[in-house]
């Protein structure tokens, strides 16, 4: 799978990873984003995702994107994280009150009443 190092100063550089490898370094880090991160070899360095390109239906990944991971950037992640995680338990429990609609069935009238007025 391609992916971009985006570095400041200097030249961003183009490497491919196993999407699987990369799917695991991902979520073992609590779902944050930052890995450690050596291309052809080189000097491990620590890196925060910034940008993923996932397929939309499998939800394997197609292209990442990175930056070099200094403090800030490693508190955006955990507050980015921190953001997800009230939004999901906040769906969750918009959910869990939601009402349930069920389709009446043969012979039920619209108010759920056995048979029609006419039929009486």
């Amino acid at each position: 799978m391609p992916g971009v190092l985006y570095q400041t100063p200097g030249d961003s550089l183009a490497f491919s990873v196993n999407h699987r490898e990369l799917r695991k370094a991902l979520h073992s880090g609590g779902g944050l984003g930052v890995v450690e991160l050596a291309i052809d070899g080189g000097t491990r360095q620590t890196v925060v995702l910034v940008d993923r390109h996932l397929d939309p239906v499998r939800g394997d990944y197609w292209h990442v994107d990175f930056r070099p991971a200094d403090a800030a950037a490693v508190a955006e992640a955990v507050e980015a994280q921190q953001q997800a995680e009230a939004d999901a338990e906040e769906r969750a429990a918009l959910a869990a009150n939601e009402p349930t609609f069920t389709e009446p069935e043969e012979g039920e009238g619209e108010d759920g009443a056995e048979g029609t007025p006419e039929s009486e």
